[in-house]
Order: structure tokens, then sequence, then C-alpha cells
């Protein structure tokens, strides 16, 4: 039997200074929940609450969820689709060779087999750690390392190597493509190293115990695994994750000279990062650096006195790579998956058949009418941004039509990309172990993205996200936005529904993601996808900083569970684009009636049960301000909300006409 959890929305929509509702423990029971009396909600007070405290009454979390609600349940269900298909195609049976599904159906069996134990693998996969690990800890310099971790890169796409190298989009020239040197591996984790000294004890455990996994004494693991953690340290606190934070790809790019690399870096060279990579290019004479304060600290750690340390970091790394398929010597019965044999093997399947799987996905859930349909939201969204910009008083002419014109060479990938042609050579991909399969696939991946170098950028907006992730983007330096298939369903999209209805929900998702494309990281690229910061003239740009300055300081005006408040500058991005978005929905709306729907249905699509816990990780972590905010906090900014709900001065979410935020 599963206990009520009481909405969060009863605490975080609430305006800082409202009087707030109780709000019992999280183990409370329905007894504690009726002391809420949803008949006592207004529009006015909080209409995120109003709209959905009724279902989130009687919704109820399993033991294995934190949080619930419309966007989770649509994952669910997709997921579950997922499942569906994998389970579908493994029960078949002759499908052509090089097909997605004969490629799932092989590796599903690989990997049931391989979770079962009746491959008789067990030798040979063995031999592989043996031989690597003894050739990591026989290694004599960090030169010799550089030459182990370029091998492993080329054979089974390595993902340790601590400065990895990939090709990306030149942001200067969008239309071409760059090496990049790119951030140590574990980046995101030292986040959470830098913020809290428990962390630190954390990740040192987990190094432990991969040590200790490779045959290494628990003690001596134990000594061995702090040298790792001060390293990381060290790697750390030359970053200001809050700005890392942000996403926008410029902050990780900065062009250098090889030969300026070549007098800045005192122990390696460029020449030997592409060689940790296995990286045969001839260096070309720019590369992007994606931290150059973390490359000066790594520089400093790449020698032959770290050398030991950065063995046990390898052998950590290798065996983390390959955790779900580690033979009984370096996993431990305790260490076993704990799955069935179809869970495993379903897993398998969509961690590294995810292309094949996408597609699969498509041609069962993404019919062309769903397309079109959104396809032409998509467009009227477009048309009515283009009236917003030209309408809106505080930007300059030239300004309104660099923002136009944009606007109007902006791609559109709606639902999913066209299956790709059979090659019969793919099914050799597939083994005899899944450990060799697997390696086979990561080299795979990682030659086809190396093969992009020289060549013109991709502009394939499909590429940003696979069908089934339900979800949507856009993408700056191909001035795109994607809205997956996933996405794509009630009630974000139901084809049963109104235009309006579908304007609050994927009219708001579209609506919002375009909007990115002229937010603060959007307005530093120009139409082509460059980064280029100069092209909106400087007084536009002002006046844009005064506008974000003024969202900025509205949402610190809003908090969750009684005390933890919203990070107005985190959130500024998306919290621009639900206004913007809402904006744009509203005035396609245009009279009340159809924008009391639009105001609805966009408050239902956000609804969202989830634990306090998960609540704090989110006003922490997330540049999305919680589910309630992105509902009060938008819907308070716009007048249609006031004259249609009776809202008074005397209501929390009370906004002075001449306070009230747009985004046009």
């Amino acid at each position: 039997m599963h206990k009520k959890i009481l909405p969060l929305l009863l605490a975080c929509s609430l305006l800082t200074g409202c009087a707030e509702l109780p709000l019992p423990d999280s183990g409370s029971d329905t007894e504690d929940i009726k002391k809420i009396k949803i008949s006592e909600l207004t529009p006015g007070d909080d209409f995120y609450g109003f709209m959905n405290a009724a279902e989130l009454m009687e919704m109820s979390l399993r033991q294995d969820q934190t949080r619930t609600g419309t966007f989770a349940q649509i994952s669910e269900k997709t997921d579950d689709r997922i499942t569906e298909i994998i389970e579908e195609i493994a029960a078949g049976s002759g499908y052509e060779k090089g097909s997605n599904e004969q490629l799932i159906h092989d590796l599903y069996h690989l990997a049931a087999d391989a979770n079962a134990g009746t491959l008789k693998t067990e030798e040979a996969d063995t031999a592989f750690f043996d031989g690597l690990i003894g050739k990591i800890n026989g290694t004599g310099s960090v030169e010799d390392l550089f030459a182990l971790w370029g091998e492993m890169a080329k054979d089974f796409g390595f993902d340790g190597v601590p400065i990895p190298v990939s090709v990306e989009t030149d942001l200067y020239h969008a239309d071409k493509t760059i090496l990049s040197f790119g951030a140590y591996p574990r980046s995101i984790s030292l986040e959470d190293i830098n913020e809290d000294d428990m962390e630190a004890a954390r990740t040192r455990d987990q190094f432990v115990t991969l040590l200790a996994q490779s045959g290494v004494s628990r003690s001596e693991s134990r000594k061995r695994a702090v040298q790792i953690v001060i390293a990381e340290t060290e790697l750390a606190a030359v970053l200001d994750f809050e700005q890392l934070e942000d996403g926008t790809p410029d902050l990780t790019f900065h062009p250098y000279e090889t030969k300026q690399l070549r007098t800045e870096l005192k122990h390696i060279t460029p020449e030997q990062i592409l060689k940790m990579n296995g990286i045969t290019f001839k260096m070309p004479e720019t590369v992007s650096v994606a931290l150059p304060e973390q490359l000066t600290v790594m520089d400093g750690l790449l020698d032959d006195e770290h050398l030991p340390m950065w063995k046990d970091y390898t052998v950590c790394a290798l065996l983390q790579q390959f955790s779900d398929m580690l033979p009984p010597k370096y996993r431990g019965e305790a260490l076993k998956s704990g799955k069935t044999d179809s869970e495993y093997a379903a897993d398998i399947v969509r961690q590294y058949l995810q292309v094949e799987l996408g597609e699969e996905y498509a041609e069962r859930y993404c019919d062309a009418q769903t397309v079109r349909d959104v396809t032409k939201i998509s467009r009227d969204i477009i048309a009515k941004y283009e009236e917003l910009i030209a309408a809106n008083d505080w930007m300059s002419a030239e300004g309104k039509q660099a923002l136009r014109e944009k606007l109007s060479a902006m791609q559109l990938f709606i639902g999913a990309d066209e299956p790709r042609e059979i090659d019969p050579k793919n099914a050799e991909q597939i083994g005899d172990s899944l450990l060799s399969t697997c390696c086979a696939a990561n080299r795979l991946g990682r030659e086809e993205q190396l093969s992009q170098f020289g060549k013109p950028t991709d502009k394939n907006g499909f590429r940003s996200m696979v069908p089934q992730e339900v979800n949507a983007c856009y993408v700056p330096d191909i001035n795109a936005f994607n809205v997956t298939a996933a996405i794509m369903q009630a009630p974000f999209y139901d084809p049963n529904a109104g235009y309006d209805a579908n304007l609050g929900g994927i009219g708001s998702v579209i609506g919002h993601e375009i909007s990115h494309g002229f937010d603060e990281n959007g307005m530093r690229y120009d139409a082509n996808g460059n980064y280029r910061p100069d092209w909106i003239p400087q007084a536009d740009r002002d006046a844009f900083k005064a506008l974000t300055d003024k969202v900025t300081e509205y949402y610190n005006g809003f908090r969750a569970l009684d005390s933890h408040r919203v990070n107005g500058k985190k959130t500024l991005s998306e919290n621009l684009a639900d206004i913007s978005g809402v904006q744009c929905v509203l005035a396609i709306a245009g009279t009340p009636d159809r924008q009391k729907t639009v105001l609805e249905h966009y408050a239902k699509v956000w609804e969202e049960l989830l634990i306090d816990t998960e609540a704090k990780a989110q006003i922490d972590k997330d540049s999305h301000s919680p589910a309630s905010v992105r509902i009060n906090a938008v819907v308070a900014c716009f007048d249609p909300f006031y004259e249609i709900y009776g809202v008074k001065e005397t209501d929390a979410l009370y906004v002075a006409p001449e306070n009230r935020l747009r985004r046009w």
C-alpha cells in the first residue's frame, strides 16, 4: 500500500510574504492531507494548485519513485513502449542483415545469455581485463600511458582519457568543424566535490571499491583512492560551476592556436593530447579548448610524479565503463546486475542501440498527421513571434530586423528523421561475446564522430535528440529547434483536443524553445549559428540586459519548501522562455474564452508531485524553476489572467500592471 505524499504545490507556489498552508511530512498519511481544503484554493492565490490540487491529492508514489506527474507519466509510457518494441523484435526471427530488427534481436539475446551465464565467455572476458590492467600497471612513464590510452580509445572507445578530443562545431564559423580538447570526463562530478565536503569522501569510497575489484587490498585502495580525489579537487577548484551551469556552447568553446598551446603548456603538448586519444590527424593550426583553466591544472598533473595516481585512475575508469558486463573476477557475486535476463538485455539494447530503437519507435508512434499538425502550430507560433518582435517597444529597427531574419532562418525538426538505409555490414558488430560487441559499438561510434572532422557541420537537428526522448530543444549553432516524437502525445499534443488546448500544451513548449534563440544565450548567435554577440546593436543588448535583470529579481521572490528561494539567475534562461512562450500562444488565442483554455491546459501539462528532497535538489541544481513556479510566475505576467479569473490586488499572485513582465 502506497502512502499519500502531499503535493508540494501548496508550499512552493506562493509568493514570498504570503501566508502558506500547513505542510505535513512526506510520510504523512491521508488524514494529514485532509487538513488542506482544496476548495479554498483560488486562481489568484495559487493558479497551479487551483488547477491541479484535486488530481495531485489522488496521486501516490511507488517506493522506487521520487516524483510523478505529467512529464514522468509520459516518460514511463514511452519507456514501456520501448520495452514492448524490444521484446516484440526479440521474439521474432529472420530479420534482414544490418537492419534495426536484426541488431536489436541479436544484441538482446547476446545480453540475455551473458546475464544468464550461458555464453561461456568468462575466460576470454577475464583475459581482456587481465591484459589491460597488466598493461596499465606496467607502464613506466606518462608517455607510455598516453600511448596506452590512445590504444584503448581506438580499440573500444575508452571514455576515461583525461583530456578527451572530439569534433565540434566551430562556433565562430558555424558551417565548419573544429577539434575540441574537452573537459575532464568526470567534470560533472567535480561540482559536487567542490560544493560538498562529504562528496569527496563518497567519491573516494567509489574509487576504493573499483580498485578493490581490480585486486588491490582494501587498505591500500583507500590510500591510493585519496590521491585521485586530491587531483580531482584541484581540477574542481578552478572551475566556475555557476557559470558552467548556463550550459551554452560558447562557455566551453575557446579557440587557441596550437603554437600558443605549445608555449603555454609546460608538461604536455597538443600532439600528446592527440596521442592519448589515439588520433593520427595532422595537428590543425587551431583547436578549441573547453576549459582552459582546467587544462592548465591538468598540464601540471600529467607528469611522471603523478603516474601512480593516473594508473589507478585508468583502472577505475576502465572498470566503471564496463561495470555492467564485468566477469566474476572483477565483479564479484555481490555486484551482479540483480536484474532478470530480459531486464538486463533490454537495458543493454537501450544503451547501445539508441538510434536503431529511435527509428523503430518513430515508425510505430510518429504518424504523419501529428507531424503536420505540430508543424502547423510551429509555423503559427513563428508567424506570431514575427509580429511580437516587430511590435516591441524596446528594440531599435536594426535590432528587430536582425531578430526577424534569424527567426525566418530558423529550422524546424519535428518528430523524427527519415530512417537510414540498411547496411549489411552493420551486422558484423554483433560478436561472440557481449563485451566484444559493446567494444565494437563504442569503436564505431568514435570513428563516426571523428570522421566529421574537416567536413561541413552536420545541420541535421534530429541528431540533437533521439525520437524516444520526451523533450524538445533549441540548438543555437544550427539555429534550429527539435520537437521529438515522444513529447507529441497527450496532454502535450492530443489530436482529440482542440487547437487552443494544444497551444497551451505543445504550443507553449514550441514557443519556449524558439524563445531560446532570443534569450540571453541565444542572442549571442546570429541567424547562421555563428557566435557573434555584436550582431545585435549595443543599445538593444543593454535594453535586453535591463529586462533580464527584472526577470531575475521577479523569480527571486518565489520559493519552495517554505524557505528555499528560487534562484532567479540560475533559472533565468528557462524562465524567460516560459514567459515568452506563453505570451506568444496567448496572443495567438486572442479572445478571453480561447485564452482561458490555453492557460488552463498550460497549468495541467506541468502537473507534478515530488518528495521534499527531490524538490530541494531541483532548487539547487535545475536550471528550470519548480513546476508550480513555472505556472504561477508566468500567468501572473499577463493581463488576460487577471481579467478571466477576476484576480484582485489582495490575491497572492497579483502583480501591479506596470510591473507585469513581458518578453516582447
